[in-house]
């Protein structure tokens, strides 16, 4: 009879002691699976930092190259004037195509969610589509010899003209701070 209390009293101790672990294990789990929801979620915000800040750099260094290109064509034609093609000599058509190559270099890295589209249209979407609408003469002829030319300016520009019909704030850093807060 002692021995049958002993094993009864093992078995439900260790019943006790298995739930127990059971638990604890189940409660490391929940923890665990907690730490790896707040790494991805660390891991998304440092990628969408690095996209933000990488695509105001490339901006901020190829400003630099087609500032002067769209100065020279608003000195030749006037500012906001459309270019005519028969006043363009070789030299500007050689500064065109290196204008819009930088810019079409550009736009690839956007369309492929390299750079960041938000960022692009609140720091130059305006330049690039008054840059499309000047440039029009040239790029039509030139598409109409190689419809593939210049697609991606033209896609990036259809994109920041459709973000403009609608409130955008998508390219707005949130801080965690800010995320509870109520507009005043």
């Amino acid at each position: 009879m002692d021995e049958s209390i002993i094993l009864v009293s093992a078995s439900v101790v260790g019943a006790v002691v298995n739930f127990g672990l059971l638990v604890v294990v189940w409660r490391q789990l929940l923890l665990n699976s907690e730490q790896v929801r707040i790494m991805r979620e660390s891991y998304i915000a440092d990628h969408e930092r690095r996209k933000k800040q990488s695509t105001i750099e490339y901006v901020n260094s190829i400003r630099e190259k087609y500032r002067p290109i769209v100065g020279r064509l608003e000195e030749k034609f006037g500012i906001n004037h459309v270019i005519n093609l028969s006043e363009i000599d070789e030299n500007e058509r050689r500064n065109i195509r290196e204008l819009l190559s930088i810019i079409e270099h550009m736009a690839v890295g956007v369309e492929t969610e390299v750079y960041d589209i938000d960022i692009v249209d609140r720091m130059s979407g305006s330049y690039f589509l008054r840059m499309r609408r000047i440039l029009d003469p040239y790029i039509s002829v030139s598409q109409s010899r190689s419809p593939n030319n210049y697609v991606e300016f033209d896609r990036m520009c259809d994109r920041i003209r459709a973000k403009r019909k609608i409130p955008n704030n998508v390219g707005k850093l949130t801080l965690p701070a800010e995320a509870h807060r109520v507009p005043a």
